[in-house]
């Protein structure tokens, strides 16, 4: 068999169709090609000796995504990860030797964790939060989600709402933001406004 050495800094995350399912942690190139800081990759067990080694890119994040957890079930990928600071879940199947994604619908403001997934079922779990919504555990069937149960809310939510918008730095660096107000607030400039903020990489 031939012999494919990973970078250093990579991490196993499961076992899919005859295929290790890897994430880098740095640029690598192989055979020729180069493949991005934080892809992940299928690499076929199966490899002729003759031929360059075999990498297939499942998902190679922009600037504004990142991967946070993978896991794998009988006939996928899921990928949890954020775009642009918003939570995201992703499915990704292998069809006539391509891989091809699924957005798994979620609300659109907060944070995805991948809680349960076996490589003997088809179906997995996740919990999804946001500033106004409590931790949800959704079951998840393909590309569908569906809610399962939650915790306790803290308070009554709906009088208020959750937005996103950007500002630009000096140097032309966009900076997402999220705020959370009444529905009825003015915009007046005038409203007691709280501040968190914290540094990014």
């Amino acid at each position: 068999p031939q012999r494919l050495t990973l970078p250093r800094k990579s991490t196993l995350q499961g076992y899919l169709h005859g295929r290790l399912i890897v994430t880098i942690e740095e640029p690598w190139t192989v055979g020729g090609r180069s493949y991005a800081n934080g892809s992940l990759l299928a690499l076929p067990l199966a490899q002729a000796t003759s031929a360059a080694p075999v990498i297939e890119t499942i998902f190679t994040p922009n600037e504004r995504q990142s991967i946070e957890e993978v896991d794998t079930t009988s006939n996928a990928v899921l990928v949890a990860g954020f775009d642009n600071v918003r939570g995201r879940l992703q499915r990704f199947t292998l069809t006539n030797g391509q891989w091809r994604s699924e957005r798994i619908a979620l609300p659109p403001t907060g944070v995805v964790h991948l809680a349960g997934a076996s490589t003997s079922d088809a179906g997995a779990f996740a919990v999804f939060e946001d500033f106004l919504t409590p931790p949800t555990l959704y079951a998840l069937n393909g590309a569908r989600a569906r809610s399962v149960r939650s915790l306790p809310a803290q308070f009554d939510a709906s009088p208020y709402v959750t937005e996103q918008f950007e500002a630009t730095s000096r140097d032309g660096t966009r900076v997402p933001y999220f705020v959370v107000r009444r529905r009825d607030m003015q915009m007046n400039g005038q409203n007691p406004t709280l501040l968190y903020a914290y540094g990014g990489f």
